[in-house]
């Protein structure tokens, strides 16, 4: 049963759109991973962790690694290298229609944190510019 309660987590969630994800994960009975998926709408994002609309469904805890597409003018987390993450939950969206994904990060480095905050900062920044953008046309 879904939790209803007040929100429990102390980190602030960032709403951004303009970045997607793309994932890989491994092949059944190998080491191997799969080619990344397609580019999927990120939804919210922290260092923590995201939530994202998947095309396919993915195990509860299965491991994942991740990385992500931004415009041009948004800094991305490339230098911290792939991202591994942790399944946490998923729940199918019939609005999206796509399984939405709750992933943790995990091992999550100094370096990789960073990056991942720089890239959070400038994805913030791009879309604040473009929805003043908006507003004057």
């Amino acid at each position: 049963m879904p939790y209803k309660g007040p929100e429990k987590r102390y980190i602030l969630r960032h709403h951004v759109t303009c970045i997607s994800v793309m994932f890989k994960r491994k092949r059944l009975m190998r080491s191997m991973m799969t080619d990344s998926s397609r580019p999927c709408q990120l939804s919210d994002i922290n260092w923590r962790g995201m939530r994202f609309y998947s095309p396919r469904k993915l195990s509860t805890g299965s491991v994942i690694e991740v990385s992500f597409d931004c415009p041009l003018d948004v800094e991305s987390s490339d230098g911290a290298g792939a991202i591994r993450a942790r399944i946490a939950w998923q729940q199918w969206s019939t609005r999206h229609r796509a399984w939405r994904t709750g992933v943790q990060f995990v091992n999550v480095r100094d370096k990789t944190r960073e990056g991942i905050l720089r890239m959070i900062d400038s994805a913030v920044e791009h879309e604040q510019k473009f929805r003043g953008d908006q507003d004057i046309l």
